[in-house]
């Protein structure tokens, strides 16, 4: 077996792994082919009001989901969800479980956060968790007003933070004084990490040995803003959720989804890949994943035959359903899944 065939098959375990349906090998077919679309899951496919999976009031909100897969088993199976909870006004990292990946428990597992701000570094609150099953640990990448956090734990609920940024605000650069955030972390082959963040509008790169400390990649974002004639422009790429996968010949890709925010309000969430572990990408012509609720924050998780799409989105289009909860979508589009089971 292949050094990426390996890889793949490890990720299985890991938070939003890799993604069905590859590409081909030509470079006249585009690295971001096959990647959905996404539908919105629909009737008993949730265990609320679809396409909802996580769903509270406006004293309680649910956002920027992280899911890590908890077995190698084909199929829908269990997971668990880290989402940024907000309860009574204050955020933190909580975990959720369900042994379908739709059905979670109406209450997290462990009952508190499994992670807050107790740093000063951290500022007031702790965001956008995701978590890696990396060198025999579960780690937790983390926003927060000083950088990107990280945290690690042997068992998914009790976490150790380290005691410093793993990526701070660069003195110098594209991103020059702006602070990262929105963290997804991949394990290349040769055992590298490559994180995606978000600073500034813009989706930029970096590399780690140790998953500690981060490197700044390249001199410019490895994704931008784009402007498209007769659409709206976009004012910013937000949200990265970085993923590994091998073409149908064996090639190896880097695959982003990410959210895409409008100039006239209206947000998707897009697409993009690129052949191998370094360069630019390019963007899927078409959005993975459409909502009149303003979708954010992907996370897809592979099951084999099918992949789920997690997301923040506002709960409805009234002013009383404006609360953020985390939505499901499925691809591919016509597979039906069987009814959710909520867990006691």
């Amino acid at each position: 077996m292949s050094r990426w065939a390996s890889l793949l098959a490890s990720l299985l375990v890991a938070g939003c792994a890799t993604l069905a349906s590859p590409a081909g090998d030509d470079d006249a077919v585009r690295p971001n082919a096959h990647a959905g679309p996404f539908r919105a899951l629909a009737g008993q496919e949730t265990v609320g009001a679809a396409p909802n999976v996580l769903v509270g009031d406006a004293e309680l909100q649910f956002e920027e989901p992280g899911v890590l897969r908890r077995t190698t088993t084909p199929g829908l199976g269990p997971v668990a969800l880290y989402a940024v909870t907000t309860v009574g006004g204050v955020p933190g990292i909580y975990r959720f479980l369900a042994e379908d990946a739709r059905g979670f428990r109406a209450r997290p597992q462990p009952p508190s956060p499994v992670l807050t701000a107790t740093q000063a570094w951290e500022g007031a609150a702790v965001r956008s968790p995701a978590p890696l099953a990396w060198s025999g640990k579960v780690w937790l990448y983390y926003s927060t007003s000083g950088g990107i956090g990280v945290a690690w734990s042997s068992d998914g609920e009790r976490f150790e933070p380290a005691p410093g940024p793993a990526l701070a605000a660069a003195p110098e650069g594209w991103d020059a004084g702006l602070v990262p955030a929105a963290p997804s972390v991949v394990a290349l082959p040769s055992g590298e990490l490559r994180l995606f963040y978000e600073a500034g509008g813009a989706i930029g790169e970096a590399r780690s040995s140790d998953g500690l400390s981060f490197e700044r990649l390249g001199d410019a974002p490895v994704l931008e803003p784009e402007t498209v004639e007769g659409a709206p422009g976009q004012l910013s790429v937000h949200g990265p959720d970085a993923h590994l996968a091998l073409s149908a010949e064996g090639r190896p890709l880097t695959q982003l989804y990410y959210g895409s925010e409008a100039a006239d309000g209206t947000s998707v969430i897009g697409y993009a890949a690129r052949f191998g572990e370094a360069g630019s990408l390019t963007r899927a012509a078409a959005p993975a994943f459409t909502s009149s609720r303003n979708p954010r924050s992907p996370c897809v998780v592979d099951f084999g035959s099918l992949r789920l799409l997690y997301v923040s989105q506002r709960a409805g289009s009234t002013n009383n359903l404006r609360h953020s909860v985390i939505a499901a979508g499925v691809a591919p589009g016509d597979l039906k899944l069987p009814p959710a089971e909520r867990q006691p």
